[in-house]
């Protein structure tokens, strides 16, 4: 997945970018008080593991 299709999903799941700086940008919607930080780059590929996704159960000290 680009970053620019990332972008595009976000918006059709009715968030909105709320602030820009540089190649920054965070992304939020009315009814959630937190915000979607994507670092973007345009045609760029997302890293495979990036930090939106669930930490593995296995990593849970027990």
């Amino acid at each position: 997945m680009k970053f620019s299709e990332l972008v595009r999903l976000l918006e059709d799941n009715k968030f909105r970018l709320v602030k820009e700086k540089g190649s920054i940008r965070y992304y939020g919607k009315p009814d959630c008080d937190k915000l979607v930080r994507v670092d973007f780059h345009g045609s760029k590929e997302v890293p495979a593991r990036s930090s939106a996704e669930p930490e593995s159960q296995d990593s849970d000290p027990e």
